[in-house]
């Protein structure tokens, strides 16, 4: 607690917090917080397929996943013999911590040449790359990262909630390339 309280600690989060903000725009922060949370509701429901599917491997008992209780789960997920090669590994969650750096070296280099990549025309359109650049790379990120909670929501059998997800995407993905009408 004392270290939280520590003003070098502040004055050092307060310094990165302004020159992202500087260097990347005003919505720079947000979109790197809501990648982080999107990856991390990514692994842990993917964490969750994986104990859930250790359970029904390993338990004559347990037949259907939605019927697992989420205690049992965050149980088996700190028993070593979870943490084999055919279920839970290091190198799998070494890949998560590649997945933040990566993502967030592309939001840093979107942002970036958002900042610092003059208005242009491209075929008679006026190209504003403040808007452009960020607002794609934020878009590519979303539409991974929820596609990949969207596959995790349907092995474990939540149909429902992937319904209601998948129409998020299929906005999204409308808004970014909207379907051709067919004339009459």
């Amino acid at each position: 607690m004392e270290r939280l309280a520590s003003f070098d600690l502040w004055a050092a989060a307060a310094l990165i917090y302004a020159a992202g903000v500087k260097l990347c725009g005003p919505n720079y922060w947000p979109m790197v917080l809501l990648t982080l949370l999107l990856i991390f509701a990514d692994t842990l429901t993917r964490w969750d397929c994986i104990c859930k599917r250790y359970i029904i491997d390993h338990d004559e008992k347990e037949k259907d996943v939605r019927l697992i209780k989420l205690s049992r789960v965050i149980v088996q997920f700190f028993r070593s013999e979870t943490w084999s090669e055919n279920y839970l590994t290091s190198r799998a969650f070494s890949r998560i911590c590649e997945k933040m750096l990566i993502y967030g070296l592309a939001l840093t280099i979107f942002f970036l040449a958002g900042q610092w990549i003059p208005e242009f025309h491209l075929f008679g359109a006026e190209i504003v790359p403040k808007n452009v650049f960020p607002g794609t790379i934020t878009m590519v990120l979303f539409l991974i990262e929820i596609s990949s909670i969207n596959e995790n929501l349907i092995e474990l059998g939540y149909n429902g909630v992937s319904e209601y997800v998948q129409r998020i995407i299929d906005a999204l993905l409308e808004r970014i390339a909207p379907k051709k009408q067919e004339k009459e």
